[in-house]
């Protein structure tokens, strides 16, 4: 899988995609942030956001996201979900990142996956793949130490791979 960028390009105050960056190096807290999609990235996203302090909106089309994550964001005060048709238009200043003509300080665009073209075709006889990053083994299970722990992985096995 890769991340969805529908054409948007990561910068200063606009993260695409799963990204730490926007957390751990970012100070949030006071700050007004939109957050763009409706799964579990965008929903713990705005909550990890509104928790340290940020104004958070989540534009979303639908709520696809689980239960705790929806609950969660129910009981934060400064979140705010606004409901869109389409992907609204995302624009990147040296001031604002503006969404749909709102300005925010920071914007997380998070649009989902899709498949890597061509798909992975395994061969009869290889082992069952090994599952990196599985919620079911996390404690709490957080969707974005799961992608951490796979890109992690990942990023081992091309080191390995140049080694050989």
């Amino acid at each position: 899988l890769q991340i969805r960028t529908a054409g948007l390009v990561a910068g200063e105050r606009l993260f695409v995609g799963p990204s730490y960056r926007l957390y751990h190096h970012c100070d949030v807290s006071g700050k007004k942030v939109a957050v763009v999609g409706g799964g579990d990235n965008a929903f713990e996203y705005a909550c990890m956001a509104a928790e340290t302090g940020a104004n958070v909106t989540l534009y979303h089309r639908s709520i696809r996201a689980t239960d705790g994550f929806v609950r969660r964001a129910a009981t934060l005060a400064n979140v705010t979900l606004r409901r869109i048709e389409a992907l609204p238009l995302i624009t990147e200043t040296p001031d604002a990142v503006w969404v749909d003509g709102d300005p925010y300080d920071l914007c997380a665009a998070m649009l989902g996956f899709e498949p890597v073209k061509p798909p992975i075709e395994v061969q009869p006889g290889t082992p069952e793949p090994v599952r990196i990053g599985d919620l079911d083994t996390l404690r709490p299970p957080r969707l974005l130490h799961a992608i951490e722990s796979g890109q992690q992985c990942a990023n081992r096995i091309r080191l390995l791979a140049r080694r050989s």
